[in-house]
């Protein structure tokens, strides 16, 4: 029965726009899983659940074995399907049928369920929530990455505006959609931002004398800010809340001697405009903090 539904499986049907190596950066180092962080969600879940105890799943016979089957119900770019493997534990054989970063369309069936009825439903929420979750990231980040002008050097960057506890695994999903990490924890760059500039006094009080070896990033957010910042040779400005006709005289200004990052008030509206102002990043805090879930269901096959 197993195989022959693996057969039936709809096949999965991949996005035929063509994307830049560099927007979508789908290597192996970067699309690699971060198995541990899944494996400790899925458990947490599972704990926070009382699935153990699953009163009404215990009403149906311990040796009941069923095939059940993970739907992607609208076109989706797909994030998380290891925690397939750790929701169910030995008591399922699980078949997965697409790869994370891949887009399926809806109605796609992407895994195959065999095992124990009480595992498959006690598990069930845990596991659609996460893969909800990551997979409605992965598939807003490539919406925002599909917007960069075809001929644009820009990247699409995630921010720290994410789920305490969830920030590894929604990192990895920035990147299963085709978008880069911008730092993953406050010790990864120095970052000056208006309010370390302001509890300081001024850049210059906070920075002066001082010998930096660290890859330095400078907030601004008026252009008169950049002389003034670049005499301290940041690696990258990034521009916030600027409009396209101030980020292009920013550009200008800075004329190459750092990169720019650009900030603040993004939209979907706004990618192809602002990518072609020769900027190297966009970052956009709604890839974690304002993705729509993802519509995963699983059903039971007779």
């Amino acid at each position: 029965m197993t195989e022959q539904l693996v057969k039936k499986r709809k096949k999965s049907i991949f996005t035929q726009q063509r994307i830049k190596e560099r927007k979508i950066f789908m290597t192996k180092q970067s699309l690699s899983p971060p198995l541990e962080a899944i494996k400790i969600i899925v458990e947490i879940g599972l704990q926070e659940d009382a699935a153990a105890f699953d009163r009404t799943t215990s009403l149906l016979s311990e040796d009941l074995i069923i095939n059940a089957v993970i739907i992607a119900k609208d076109r989706t770019v797909v994030s998380g399907t290891d925690a397939i493997k750790f929701a169910f534990g030995n008591s399922v054989k699980c078949d997965i049928f697409v790869s994370d970063g891949e887009v399926v369309q809806g109605e796609t069936e992407i895994a195959l369920l065999n095992g124990s009825a009480r595992s498959i439903l006690s598990s069930e929420r845990t596991l659609l929530n996460i893969l909800s979750q990551l997979s409605g990231i992965a598939t807003t980040t490539r919406k925002y990455a599909d917007k960069l002008d075809s001929n644009s050097k820009t990247i699409i960057l995630d921010t720290r505006k994410t789920t305490p506890g969830l920030r590894t695994l929604e990192k990895y999903a920035v990147r299963c959609g085709g978008g880069h990490n911008h730092r993953i924890t406050l010790a990864d760059k120095i970052f000056i931002k208006d309010n370390h500039i302001a509890a300081a006094g001024s850049l210059k009080k906070l920075l002066h004398g001082r010998k930096l070896n660290d890859y330095l990033i400078i907030e601004l957010e008026k252009l008169e800010q950049i002389e003034d910042a670049l005499k301290y040779k940041p690696n990258r400005i990034l521009l916030d809340n600027l409009s396209n006709e101030n980020i292009e005289k920013a550009v200008a200004l800075i004329n190459g001697r750092a990169e720019i990052e650009v900030s603040g008030n993004i939209t979907l509206e706004r990618i192809p405009a602002i990518s072609k102002l020769n900027v190297d990043y966009i970052s956009v805090g709604a890839l974690t903090h304002s993705a729509p879930a993802a519509d995963f269901s699983l059903e039971i096959q007779r």
